[in-house]
């Protein structure tokens, strides 16, 4: 039968130093992560409510875009029979 040996882990300060970064790097993660989750919903909202045929120009605002419309699109091909 083997001997056993005895084995003697050492928690060294500078583990616990790497854990305690580990531990603030994943909390400034989770806190992006949540910031950004936030402006995705927020955008989502705001382009339901543009709704097709409407843009945003470069400060967010919503402006109406220079598309003809369905009706347009009807009443120019009347206009051309």
């Amino acid at each position: 039968m083997a001997k056993k040996e005895r084995i003697v882990i050492k928690r060294d300060d500078g583990l616990l130093d790497i854990d305690t970064e580990l531990d603030s790097a994943l909390s400034a993660l989770e806190t992006t992560n949540r910031k950004i989750d936030e402006l995705l919903q927020a955008i989502e909202e705001e382009g339901s409510s543009v709704g097709k045929g409407a843009e945003m120009d470069e400060n967010g605002e919503i402006v109406e875009s220079a598309q003809p419309s369905p009706a347009d699109h009807e009443s120019a091909a009347s206009t051309q029979a």
